[in-house]
């Protein structure tokens, strides 16, 4: 039983614990209640800010399950292709978070509305998805569990990315709601 398995379960898994750690010491910690930034928008819909935030745990546990059992590495190519699919299918989230930023910025009216926990989690999204995921990273072309390795290492923030984003509409919708 070779121990790089273990180390892309536990990649998921410390991916986990910052997650609840984002949440419970930054966003709810420092920014709702220290700074006084009300990052739940409203009371009667903050239960809504729990959807991104179990599914984010639910996604990262399912990849850690998936790397419980030992598995055989694959060539280094196809771990090549793995990591240019992640990277490329950020594309698109990148462009849609550039797209919203640009509006709620752009709309004088809008940013009156729009509540700053909106700002929060946009500019949250838009860091770990241009900032972990899309940097190269040179891995030499024979060791494959390196890349292993970075494929586990740029999905965590490619899932924070993702339910980052989730959360910026969330509260984009609620602020809009009476």
């Amino acid at each position: 039983m070779g121990s790089e398995e273990y180390r892309a379960r536990n990649i998921c898994i410390m991916g986990i614990i910052v997650w609840i750690l984002i949440w419970s010491l930054g966003i709810f910690g420092i920014c709702d209640y220290c700074l006084g930034i009300d990052m739940f928008v409203s009371t009667k819909y903050s239960w809504l800010f729990w959807i991104p935030f179990i599914a984010c745990i639910v996604c990262l546990s399912l990849n850690a399950y998936i790397w419980r059992k030992p598995r055989s590495f694959s060539n280094y190519q196809t771990e090549v292709n793995v990591i240019e699919f992640v990277e490329r299918n950020v594309g698109p989230l990148i462009l849609a978070i550039s797209l919203l930023l640009t509006l709620a910025v752009g709309m004088k009216e809008l940013v009156a509305v729009l509540p700053p926990a909106f700002f929060g989690y946009i500019i949250l999204s838009l860091v770990f998805a241009c900032c972990f995921v899309l940097p190269l990273i040179w891995i030499p072309c024979d060791d494959v569990r390196s890349l292993v390795k970075l494929r586990h290492f740029k999905t965590v923030p490619y899932f924070y990315a993702i339910f980052f984003f989730l959360t910026a509409l969330i509260s984009f919708i609620i602020s809009s709601v009476p």
